[in-house]
């Protein structure tokens, strides 16, 4: 018995360690703002560490880069670092006085 539950724990602590090294930290999709039923994607993270910015209001896109820590998110695009918290929805808050954009931005459902 001693034998299985050792076992079970050292397949739990290999599967864990396989989940922190696949990126389980990163950020992936569209995050953005719903306005009046129309979704606006303001920020698209792909990969490990890349991330494009949608201003609202416009069709330009910046490419820049990301980096979490716990529920901080640093984002690094168009010149600019802002942290931006994640929320107990999941959502990333900027806080007031962004200058990327106003207000938090949540995953696209």
């Amino acid at each position: 018995m001693l034998r299985k539950i050792i076992l079970c724990a050292a397949g739990v602590l290999l599967a864990g360690g396989l989940a922190a090294c696949s990126g389980e930290d990163g950020l992936s999709g569209e995050y953005g703002q719903q306005d009046g039923g129309q979704w606006f994607t303001i920020l698209d993270f792909k990969g490990s560490d890349q991330v494009t910015l949608t201003m609202i209001g416009s069709e330009d896109r910046h490419s820049g880069t990301y980096s979490r820590d716990g529920d901080s998110v640093t984002v690094k695009v168009a010149g600019e670092t802002r942290t931006l918290r994640i929320d107990a929805n999941g959502c990333l808050d900027g806080g007031a006085g962004n200058s990327l954009f106003s207000g938090p931005v949540c995953k696209k459902p």
